[in-house]
C-alpha cells in the first residue's frame, strides 16, 4: 500500500506502507509545517486525478452516482416530513408517509369515519397546527390533492434522474437541485 504525504505548497511525494512510523514521527517534530499524511483512499478526488489514480471520467461517473443518491434521499425525506398547500381546505396538509406516520391512510380513517357515523365536518388540523373546519366533500378532494401530490413527487424524481443520465459535464449535474 502507498502513502502519500501532502505538503503546504500542494505537492505529494510517495511513500511506501512501512514508511509510515517514520512519517509520524517526522511530523510530530516538525508540526504542521510538516503536511498531512494521506492513504490512496482518504486523498480529495482533486488530488487523485493529479496522481493518476482516478480519471476524470471516474470522477464524473463517481459524482453521477452521488447526485443520484442525493436525489433519491430527498425523495425520501419528502415522505418523512413532506407538506403541500391544500386548495380543498386552503392550508398546508402534512403529507408523511413513513413506517410511524401515514397522513394519507389517517386521512382515509377520517373518511371513513365521517361517512360511517354521517358527521359532515371536521375540524382538520394540518401542517405546523393549521386549522380549518371541512366538510366531508373537501376532505375527500384533499385525499385526491395527496394522491395527486404523491404523483407529482415522483414524476419529479424520475425527471431528474433523467436530467442527471443526460448531464454530460460536472456544471450540468451541479445544477440538479431538487
Amino acid at each position: 500500500m502507498t502513502i502519500y504525504l501532502k505538503k503546504l505548497d500542494g505537492s505529494i511525494e510517495q511513500f511506501e506502507d512501512n514508511m509510515m512510523q517514520a512519517l509520524n514521527i517526522d511530523k510530530e517534530i516538525q508540526g504542521e509545517s510538516f503536511g498531512e499524511i494521506f492513504t490512496a483512499e482518504s486523498l480529495s478526488d482533486e488530488d487523485k486525478i493529479r496522481l493518476g489514480l482516478m480519471t476524470n471520467k471516474e470522477l464524473f461517473i463517481k459524482n453521477k452516482s452521488l447526485k443520484y443518491e442525493e436525489i433519491s434521499n430527498a425523495y425520501s425525506q419528502e415522505f418523512i416530513n413532506g407538506y403541500f398547500h391544500s386548495e380543498a381546505l386552503g392550508i398546508d396538509i402534512d403529507y408523511r408517509r413513513n413506517s410511524t406516520k401515514n397522513d394519507l391512510q389517517n386521512v382515509d380513517v377520517l373518511i371513513e369515519w365521517m361517512t360511517d357515523s354521517e358527521i359532515a365536518e371536521t375540524e382538520y388540523k394540518g401542517y405546523q397546527d393549521q386549522k380549518t373546519i371541512a366538510t366531508l366533500d373537501q376532505i375527500k378532494l384533499m385525499r385526491k390533492e395527496m394522491v395527486g401530490y404523491s404523483i407529482y413527487l415522483y414524476g419529479k424524481k424520475e425527471q431528474l434522474e433523467i436530467a442527471i443520465d443526460e448531464a454530460t459535464t460536472a456544471e450540468q449535474l451541479e445544477n440538479i437541485k431538487w
